[in-house]
């Protein structure tokens, strides 16, 4: 105090800011972003596109693995994470309060940030197990992922529409993938965008043959999850597959909770959309996420701060 009075008001202006710019920083808390298993797409693109929006706007994001959608759609609801990857037929459940998993809740306290890529669900069987179609599957053991997860509720729902009886064994997409490679389950229900990590090892390892999600079990899945679309899993996506597979899918965002501040979800946003040449880099996945697939989104609001880059950049939204 004594050293700033002698210096003058000038010279004491000069000397405290000189030492502030040589404090230490203060450590920026990380956003919290929840992805999916790993062994999943979700986990493997929420990790790269963390990665590349640190780097373009220097945010801190940690990532963490969660049962998917349905954990990362509460936990936004809830604020318990800044971030979430978000499947939008779960969204759309959650947001009509229209699925049993929500236990009564309306959860719209979470707002859409950008397109990830389209989620085709995958029926993979052993590739020795002798089943040819879905209907084999009645008494086999059949891997649907985490038991929050939304793969593991449309399997349920299929397999109750076509009358067969699976044993259904939750886990990690790796976990599974480790036990149908060991000949301990019979056949691999997921949604990922592809390749599927987990399915791409048991292809490898020629464990894998895809059974078509068409006709009956289609229709099955599209009578309970309306938002469903009719796709296809690309040939040769997986070794040992030289054709198309028939398929349903469904779109994905990053979502963010409502109070997130206005400029993180701009800053955010305009990392990944800004540049498709850039973004489309950062994972085999990621050649949907371009805001032209702003228009997957039909219900969900997109936060203020993605609102204000999309009109900037002149791409209409569907949703306020």
């Amino acid at each position: 105090m004594r050293l700033f009075k002698a210096m003058g008001p000038f010279a004491a202006v000069m000397l405290a800011g000189a030492l502030a710019a040589t404090a230490p920083a203060q450590a920026q808390t990380p956003l919290k972003l929840l992805t999916g298993a790993k062994g999943g797409t979700f986990f493997e693109y929420g990790d790269a596109a963390a990665k590349f929006i640190s780097a373009e706007t220097g945010l801190a994001i940690a990532v963490e693995p969660s049962g998917g959608s349905y954990d990362n759609i509460r936990a936004l609801h809830e604020d318990k994470a800044d971030l979430g990857l978000v499947a939008m037929g779960p969204g759309f459940e959650a947001w009509n309060n229209s699925a049993a998993w929500t236990k009564g809740d309306t959860m719209r306290k979470l707002r859409a940030l950008f397109p990830m890529y389209e989620t085709p669900f995958h029926m993979g069987v052993r590739s020795d197990a002798g089943i040819t179609s879905i209907a084999g599957l009645d008494g086999k053991r059949v891997g649907v992922g985490p038991e929050n997860g939304p793969g593991a509720a449309m399997f349920r729902d299929m397999a109750a529409e076509l009358k067969i009886k699976p044993e259904i064994v939750f886990g990690a997409p790796q976990t599974l993938a480790d036990e149908l490679i060991a000949g301990r389950l019979d056949a691999f229900f997921f949604g990922a965008g592809v390749p599927v990590p987990a399915y791409q090892q048991m292809a490898d390892r020629d464990r894998l043959r895809l059974l078509p999600l068409d006709g009956a079990a289609a229709a099955a899945l599209r009578k309970h999850y309306p938002y469903l679309v009719d796709s296809a899993i690309p040939a040769a996506t997986y070794k040992g597959q030289p054709q198309p597979v028939p398929a349903v899918s469904v779109w994905n965002f990053a979502a963010a909770r409502e109070g997130l501040d206005d400029e993180t979800a701009y800053r955010i946003t305009k990392a990944m959309m800004a540049d498709p040449a850039k973004t489309t880099r950062i994972h085999v996945t990621a050649a949907g996420s371009t805001a032209v697939n702003v228009k997957a989104n039909t219900f969900m609001p997109f936060h203020p701060g993605a609102v204000r880059y999309f009109k900037e950049a002149g791409v209409p939204l569907a949703v306020p």
